[in-house]
């Protein structure tokens, strides 16, 4: 019989909020960071990490790429360290 692992979403949270740490400071572009924690579109465990845009951040394509390297590495990072569901970045504008 194969062994089950069972990992808690606060123990994920808790591996989220460490990498983030590390990976500080965010980006001057960056506001905030909103996790959520549900099902991805297959049914699978999903980590959604959205990263919130500063108010009146211009953003050309240097500032993209910059950007798009470190949600890459903040994902690779989670992956890496064995967090337990699949996390999905995204950049999102200000509310």
């Amino acid at each position: 019989m194969e062994d089950i692992k069972v990992v808690s979403e606060q123990a994920d949270k808790d591996l989220a909020d460490r990498v983030l740490s590390e990976q500080t400071p965010l980006p001057p572009e960056i506001d905030s960071v909103a996790m959520e924690f549900r099902n991805d579109s297959s049914g699978d465990p999903a980590i959604f990490l959205s990263f919130r845009i500063r108010e009146h951040s211009r953003l050309d394509k240097e500032a993209i790429a910059r950007l798009s390297q470190y949600l890459t590495s903040v994902s690779l990072e989670l992956l890496q360290k064995g967090i337990s569901r699949f996390p999905y970045v995204s950049l999102d504008e200000a509310a």
